[in-house]
């Protein structure tokens, strides 16, 4: 959600930047809202690493046992260990993610404490998603994301709610918008859900 989050608010500074500009500039922006969208989500790529460790509060692990485990670990997958950056945040769940450009690969561990997830479990959550990283998942995403607004663009449908807040003149009401996102997000959910299966099968696969 932390990654859906920056999207949103960078969308609306860019809609706010094209509603500006061209109400107080001799230059009509609106048509070219799709091309800056789809910018906007490389830009939410490229930076997403460090953001989300802000946004989350994920802090650097110095912890023997994890550093052990990722030197295991990494080689299967074809990287270095000290390419990976692993970070911790303390919650009350246990949960973990990749994220991050194929340039800058993080990981986020999220649990009560470290000591909350046995070795073993902690080696196949460690798999998983260094699975993600080896197969480039987020930069899939990220290219599905800008192929949805490219389409968008060749229907002259809305992207977001923004559309209809700055430029009103749409094609059809907000509510058959949120009809046509629910059924945009069910195709995007078996993507990722394909992607979710694919890091399992190379965590099996290296033996975890």
């Amino acid at each position: 959600m932390s990654t859906q989050y920056l999207i949103l608010a960078l969308y609306l500074i860019a809609w706010v930047a094209i509603f500006t500009i061209t109400r107080y500039t001799p230059y009509n922006l609106y048509s070219y809202i799709y091309e800056i969208l789809i910018i906007t989500n490389l830009i939410v790529y490229f930076i997403t690493g460090p953001v989300i460790d802000k946004m989350l509060a994920l802090k650097l692990v110095d912890d023997p046992n994890l550093k052990e485990i990722i030197e295991e670990v990494a080689p299967k997958f074809g990287f270095k260990p000290e390419s990976i950056k692993i970070r911790f945040g303390q919650y009350p769940i246990i949960n973990a993610m990749a994220y991050g450009s194929v340039f800058d690969k993080h990981m986020g561990i999220i649990a009560p404490s470290l000591e909350a997830i046995p070795k073993d479990e902690m080696k196949g959550i460690v798999a998983h998603e260094l699975a993600h990283h080896k197969g480039k998942h987020t930069l899939t995403l990220t290219l599905i994301s800008c192929l949805e607004i490219f389409i968008r663009k060749l229907l002259k449908w809305p992207v977001s709610t923004y559309d209809y807040t700055f430029n009103p003149d749409q094609p059809f009401s907000i509510f058959w918008f949120i009809v046509i996102n629910i059924v945009v997000g069910v195709f995007i959910y078996i993507f990722v859900r394909d992607l979710e299966a694919r890091a399992d099968l190379g965590t099996r696969n290296a033996g975890y």
